[in-house]
C-alpha cells in the first residue's frame, strides 16, 4: 500500500483558503520568517532578563534600588501640624509599625532590601507586591514578604479587584491571597490593563532591542577580525573543482578568530583578493546604541552622567547637578511609595484613626543639602537678622563649645549690652581669599571654619 504524501505545507500552493488568517503562518513560513525566539521583548517575563542582557538598563536600575535602599523609612505620629518620629513619641502603634520597617523578615529580606527591591521591581516591571504575613489569631502584619509581579493575577470581580491569585515558579498549586493581606505598587499609565503597573521597559523596549543588537553587531565584528575585510573572488574561466572548494573553506576556516590576525591565505585557482568597505548603513548602525541609552535613561529617570556616559558629561555642569536632577526625581517616586504604604499598611496599625504616617526622611541626602558657600551665606544671613544665635550657629558647623554671650541674637553685629560687661572685639570681615570656589562649586571649608572658631569674633 503506497505512503500518503504529505504536503508540504510552505508552499503557498497547499493552501486551500489563502483569505483565512490561519494562512499567515504558512506565508511567513515560505519566506523564510519561522515562529521562533527572536529575542524581543513583549511580554512582563521578558522584563526580567533585560537587565541581564543591557548594561544600561542595569545601571539605571542597580542605581535606583541602592539610592532607595539608602533613604530611612520612618514612621511618625501626628500631632496637630507636627510629626514626631515613633522613637520619641512613646507610641506602642507606632513603635510596633517601626519595627517592622526596621525587620521586615527574619528569613529573606532586610529593611535595605525592602525599600531596594520595591523601587526595582517598580523599574523593571512597573508594579511590585508585598505580602502581609500576621500572626495566628490575626491583628497587625509581623512580617512582609516581597513576591514576583509575574507570579502574581488579579482576579477582578463586580467593583475592582476581589482576590489575587498566586502561582511561583516551582509549586503547581495556586493559593488565593485577600487583597487586605497584599500590598500592590502600580506605575500608572497601563489603560489598557488597569489591574497591572506599566513597565518603563514596555515604552523602551525598542531601544533596548535596539542596543542589543548593536553589542552583537560589534561583538561579531571583533570576533572576526582575524578574517581579511574583503572576499575570494574567482576568475570567470576559472574551474574549481569540489575538491578546491574544500580547500579553500579549510584554509580560511583556519584564519578566523584574533589570534590568526595578520596571517594571509594562499589559495588555489586562481583566486584575487577584492577589498570590501563599511556599508554607510553599517556604520550609522553601530552609532544607533548612543541613541538607544538616551531612551533608556529618560525611561527610568536616571542622568546619563550617573551611568558612565561621559560623551554627555556637558549636559551638567558637574556631578552634583546631575545627582540633584536624580534626586529630585527619585524623591518623588520615593513619596508615592510612603503613599502606598500610607494607604495600605498604616491602617493596620492605627485602625484607621489616621494618627499614623509612614514617610521617607530625604532630610540627609547629600545632594539636595547646599553646597557649603550656600549653607555659609544661609547661616550669615540669618546670624544678622536676628533669627539665630552665635551658639547655634557654632553648634551648626561643630566649631566649638557655646560661649557665655552666644544664646542672644546680635545687633547690629555685636553682641547686647548688658552680658556681666563681657565684650568681644569687632567683627572682622571675612577674608575673601579664604571663600575659596573649586571648579565643581565646592568651598574649601577649612579656612572659614577655622575664621568661625577663633576668638573674639562671632561666626
Amino acid at each position: 500500500m503506497p505512503s500518503r504524501r504529505v504536503p508540504n505545507f510552505a508552499d503557498p500552493r497547499n493552501v486551500i483558503n489563502p483569505s483565512k488568517k490561519d494562512s499567515l503562518a504558512t506565508w511567513m513560513a515560505f519566506f523564510g520568517m519561522l515562529e521562533e525566539d527572536t529575542g524581543e521583548y513583549s511580554k512582563p517575563t521578558d522584563w526580567a532578563r533585560a537587565a541581564a542582557d543591557e548594561a544600561f538598563v542595569y545601571a539605571c536600575v542597580k542605581l535606583k534600588a541602592m539610592s532607595a535602599s539608602a533613604v530611612p523609612l520612618r514612621v511618625y505620629v501626628k500631632a496637630s501640624h507636627d510629626l514626631i518620629p515613633a522613637d520619641l513619641a512613646e507610641d506602642a502603634e507606632a513603635a510596633e509599625y517601626q519595627k517592622l520597617l526596621d525587620t521586615i523578615n527574619p528569613y529573606s529580606m532586610s529593611a535595605a532590601d525592602f525599600k531596594g527591591s520595591i523601587v526595582a521591581s517598580l523599574a523593571v516591571y512597573g508594579e511590585a507586591y508585598v505580602r502581609k504575613v500576621r500572626g495566628r489569631l490575626g491583628g497587625a502584619p509581623q512580617e512582609l514578604y516581597l513576591l514576583r509581579p509575574t507570579d502574581i493575577t488579579p482576579k477582578v470581580g463586580k467593583t475592582w479587584i476581589e482576590s489575587y491569585e498566586y502561582r511561583p515558579a516551582k509549586p503547581a498549586d495556586a493559593e488565593i491571597i485577600d487583597p487586605k493581606d497584599l500590598i500592590a505598587f502600580r506605575l500608572p499609565g497601563n489603560f489598557v490593563d488597569p489591574t497591572h503597573g506599566l513597565s518603563p521597559l514596555s515604552a523602551i523596549r525598542r531601544e533596548v532591542e535596539v542596543s542589543i543588537m548593536a553589542s552583537q553587531h560589534t561583538n561579531s565584528l571583533l570576533r572576526n577580525m582575524g578574517v581579511p575585510a574583503g572576499a575570494w573572488v574567482a576568475p570567470k574561466d576559472s574551474d574549481l573543482t569540489p575538491q578546491d572548494q574544500s580547500a579553500i573553506k579549510k584554509v580560511l576556516a583556519a584564519l578566523t578568530g584574533p589570534k590568526n590576525a595578520g596571517k594571509s591565505a594562499v589559495l588555489p585557482g586562481g583566486l584575487q583578493w577584492q577589498q570590501l568597505g563599511i556599508p554607510e548603513q553599517d556604520a550609522q548602525y553601530l552609532n544607533a546604541r548612543k541613541i538607544s541609552r538616551m531612551a533608556i535613561s529618560s525611561a527610568m529617570g536616571v542622568p546619563l552622567q550617573l551611568v558612565g556616559d561621559d560623551e554627555h558629561a556637558g549636559v551638567y555642569r558637574s556631578v552634583r547637578d546631575a545627582e540633584q536632577v536624580f534626586w529630585r526625581r527619585m524623591v518623588n517616586e520615593l513619596g508615592w511609595v510612603a503613599s502606598i504604604l500610607d494607604s495600605w499598611l498604616t491602617p493596620d496599625f492605627d485602625g484607621g484613626a489616621n494618627r499614623l504616617t509612614v514617610q521617607f526622611d530625604v532630610s540627609g541626602i547629600e545632594a539636595l543639602r547646599p553646597t557649603p558657600q550656600e549653607e555659609l551665606m544661609l547661616w550669615t544671613s540669618l546670624l544678622d537678622r536676628r533669627v539665630v544665635t552665635p551658639n547655634e550657629v557654632r553648634a551648626h558647623f561643630g566649631i566649638g563649645a557655646p560661649v557665655e554671650w552666644g544664646d542672644i541674637p546680635l545687633l547690629n553685629g555685636q553682641p547686647q549690652e548688658g552680658l556681666e560687661g563681657k565684650r568681644p572685639g569687632m567683627v572682622e570681615a571675612i577674608p575673601q581669599t579664604q571663600v575659596a570656589v573649586q571648579d565643581d562649586n565646592v568651598v574649601d571649608a577649612a579656612p572659614i571654619m577655622s575664621w568661625f572658631a577663633s576668638e573674639p569674633r562671632l561666626y
